[in-house]
């Protein structure tokens, strides 16, 4: 069997991904793909930042095939 990769996500608590959006005023989508590296811009950047200083998220890596 083949390596298997990992890709990282930020896991918050339930309820957090709303706060997060109301706070950066963007829809609940944009903090879904930025909490899972799916897109990589400024507002993802802090969006991830602030997600892991203020909403207790934590990176985690995610094992891929």
């Amino acid at each position: 069997m083949g390596k298997t990769r990992t890709i990282p996500k930020i896991v918050v608590e339930h309820g957090a991904k709303a706060r997060i959006a109301k706070h950066h005023g963007c829809t609940g989508e944009t903090v879904r793909r930025a909490l899972g590296f799916h897109t990589n811009n400024e507002l993802a950047v802090a969006i991830r930042r602030d997600a892991i200083r203020n909403y207790g998220g934590i990176e985690v890596q995610v094992p891929v095939r």
